[in-house]
């Protein structure tokens, strides 16, 4: 374990109206798919299509090409004006932009993008259209429908895949504005990076939800704004307002109980964005207690950042912590997110209790680690400004570098 030193920064205490809070977090582990998805070799001529402008897609006449599902409900037949389905993974059923557009056809998704400005604020067409960081060719995909009968036997989950492919980049970057309308099949909406192996993750989410887009999904009861990255050990990281952009009137006829979950330290983010904020009394923040344990080192607890963010989240990191630069003077965020130098990936971490009866063994003594890791890379950067206040258990407060041999 490769010793990281303190920042001159550290965070001695976080003031109550700051955006960031002690999340206690843990890592979900799913079994990974390595179902084949290559390219669709049958096309729809771009002749056959026209852009529709209340769907927020180029859609084709009872067209269905290349899917890789054999299995369709009577209730998608029955639709005659749709986006042409390329592939359907986990029940969604995902479409190409006119003739299989792609990254090296980007004045023509330009085209088709923007006019999802008129609907969307402050829509960032350069994110929603970055291609695959390998540099690769991406195919750019919307999700036009659903399986019923898969999403039933999914118990009503709705997984939204960022990239469908194994050997090629595809990336998801919307949902149809009127091809899920009236769903009854659909109770829960989560997201992932990848329909398969790791080694397609290559480009963050970035999406639109058109206006209308559930409504009338009388059983949707929640929308969950977390991804889950399957790349190395599977974990999740939080989504924010800028990644998934959304419409009006988007839930609208809903189940009674729908909610949007989001993190607890972007709740405020969701709550005052300019397009998530019309959806305010639905927003809730994820319960802490029930996503995850803490660490405890010495009788300190120590939370991750969102879902386990690190050093390959730096701009997560930046956007989440910004606020406090307005708070601190002098701080300086590249300092405090320094990570290891031994160039490995860096989990940070935030000090989010402690343990009174460890304490009391201790004398009162508590003790912060900079890195409470073994083999991984940790770097403490915070301490939470609740979490601690009023205890009668802490009588001195000590730092040093590892929880273990340096």
């Amino acid at each position: 374990m490769i010793l990281i030193a303190f920042a001159s920064f550290l965070l001695q205490a976080l003031p109550v109206n700051a955006e960031v809070g002690g999340l206690e977090t843990t890592q979900a582990v799913l079994i990974k798919k390595t179902l084949p998805y290559p390219r669709a070799t049958k096309s729809v001529s771009a002749s056959a299509m026209e852009y529709d402008s209340v769907a927020g897609c180029f859609v084709v006449r009872d067209t269905i090409v290349g899917s890789s599902s054999s299995r369709r409900s009577k209730a998608s037949r029955s639709v005659v004006t749709r986006a042409a389905v390329a592939y359907t993974e986990d029940g969604v059923k995902y479409g190409y932009f006119g003739d299989q557009l792609s990254s090296d056809n980007m004045d023509e998704m330009r085209s088709i993008v923007q006019p999802w400005t008129n609907e969307i604020k402050n829509l960032d067409i350069d994110k929603l259209l970055t291609p695959a960081s390998n540099g690769d060719e991406t195919w750019y995909m919307q999700i036009v429908g659903v399986d019923n009968e898969e999403i039933e036997e999914n118990n009503g989950e709705m997984r939204i895949y960022n990239d469908i492919g194994t050997t090629y980049n595809y990336k998801t970057i919307s949902i149809d504005g009127t091809a899920l309308r009236g769903n009854e099949y659909i109770k829960k909406i989560v997201f992932e990076d990848c329909a398969s192996g790791s080694e397609n993750a290559n480009t963050w989410p970035a999406m639109v939800i058109h206006d209308g887009a559930f409504q009338n999904c009388k059983n949707l009861t929640e929308l969950n704004m977390y991804y889950l990255v399957t790349d190395g050990s599977n974990h999740y990281d939080m989504l924010l307002p800028t990644d998934i952009y959304i419409g009006s009137n988007v839930f609208d006829g809903c189940h009674p109980d729908f909610r949007i979950v989001v993190d607890a330290q972007v709740y405020k983010m969701f709550i005052t964005d300019p397009n998530w904020s019309q959806y305010a009394d639905k927003i809730v923040a994820s319960n802490q207690d029930d996503l995850l344990e803490t660490q405890e080192i010495g009788g300190v607890k120590y939370g991750y950042f969102g879902y386990q963010l690190s050093s390959r989240s730096i701009d997560k990191m930046k956007q989440l912590l910004g606020p406090l630069e307005a708070v601190y003077r002098n701080l300086s965020l590249d300092e405090l997110l320094t990570p290891a130098s031994n160039g490995d990936e860096t989990w940070y971490m935030q000090v989010v209790g402690v343990n009174d009866e460890e304490l009391d063994k201790k004398d009162g003594e508590m003790r912060l680690y900079n890195d409470i890791g073994t083999t991984y890379n940790y770097k403490t950067i915070a301490i939470d400004s609740t979490a601690l206040r009023g205890n009668e258990h802490i009588r001195k407060v000590v730092f040093e570098d590892c929880a273990s041999a340096s």
